[in-house]
């Protein structure tokens, strides 16, 4: 037979409510009951029902990341899995469990974001910016929902919270540095600038150039797009450096480049945004511009249990970004 909480409060010679607010951790008891009652729960092998006592707090100890993913590959991402582990990190610290779900709508027409929070299946909810729209910060709000946006959102930054990598400094670091290495003539490769991540690289891009007009190759999510835009800037031979959006852009235009017998850093200099695990070993190392999600991701976890607490503490935030130098960028040297 399984063991019951009146089965732990008897041995410990405490009421079941005491037991009960124990569990919980939500009142003040004494550090000897607890770890009484801790000491036997783990003697009688007893685990709580969570979904009685979420029944009985009105919480389901749980939050939601909702993401917006057509492509079968989109989980192999590494930088979204190292946002997941700072998410999921924050939440069993705060001994939470985590739900990701894919925000594509089901036979019933009802999309994974309503079916989550509007059947109370989570406490607070992390969404990317692409699914932000007024309409669904207006139903949040109403709903009294927390939420935070992982990424820079399009409307209401200043009434929501919300935690992003500083793009625009890392496009500043990047074009000061292509200067710096000699380089004269800066293009910027690939993404859209439909993606506010994107558009804010391009923003300081275009801020930190010199006597030269803006060259912006923006490309769609595929390696047709990407080599094709990558094409176009080879040809155009006043260009002698890239800032790509992302590894895989700056792998193709590599990959590109020695096809057409164009040296790497020599005739052309490139540099990227995210540091690839495997970005140092490529032949010439790449130059990055390094992001950290990881730390993103537990940002906005906190964030969001600042907000599942004190449904008023609206904070906004910019990670900063930093420059690793290697081969690909190396002309003077």
């Amino acid at each position: 037979m399984a063991v019951t909480l009146n089965d732990v409060a008897k041995k410990a010679g405490v009421s079941a409510s005491t037991v009960s607010r124990v569990i919980s951790g939500k009142e003040k008891i004494s550090d000897k009951t607890k770890e009484k009652i801790f000491s036997i729960m783990k003697e009688l092998d007893y685990h709580p029902n969570s979904q009685a006592r979420n029944l009985a707090t009105g919480s389901s100890q749980t939050i939601g990341l909702v993401i917006n993913a057509n492509e079968k590959d989109f989980y192999s991402n590494i930088f979204f899995s190292s946002s997941v582990f700072g998410i999921e990190k924050i939440a069993q610290d705060n001994s939470y469990n985590l739900i990701i779900t894919n925000n594509q709508k089901k036979r019933n027409d009802k999309a994974s974001i309503d079916t989550l929070l509007f059947e109370k299946k989570v406490d607070g909810i992390i969404l990317p910016p692409l699914l932000l729209t007024k309409t669904l910060i207006t139903k949040l709000k109403n709903n009294k929902i927390p939420f935070v946006i992982l990424g820079e959102p399009n409307y209401f930054k200043d009434k929501i919270s919300w935690v992003d990598i500083n793009n625009t400094k890392g496009s500043n670091l990047a074009t000061s540095h292509l200067y710096n290495k000699g380089y004269k003539q800066i293009a910027f490769l690939g993404g859209s600038e439909n993606e506010i991540f994107t558009k804010n690289r391009i923003i300081g891009y275009k801020n930190s150039l010199n006597n030269q007009e803006p060259l912006i190759f923006n490309t769609e999510n595929s390696e047709e797009s990407i080599t094709q835009a990558a094409t176009e800037i080879l040809k155009n031979k006043k260009v002698d450096s890239v800032i790509c959006n992302d590894n895989i852009t700056a792998l193709i235009l590599s990959k590109a480049a020695k096809e057409q017998n164009i040296q790497i850093p020599k005739d052309l200099g490139i540099i990227t945004f995210d540091d690839y695990p495997l970005s140092k070993y490529i032949s010439p190392a790449l130059t990055s511009i390094v992001t950290d999600t990881y730390t993103q991701g537990e940002m906005a976890a906190n964030m969001l249990f600042s907000l599942i607490q004190d449904k008023t503490a609206i904070t906004h935030s910019l990670i900063d970004v930093s420059l690793i130098e290697r081969e690909s960028s190396m002309r003077n040297l």
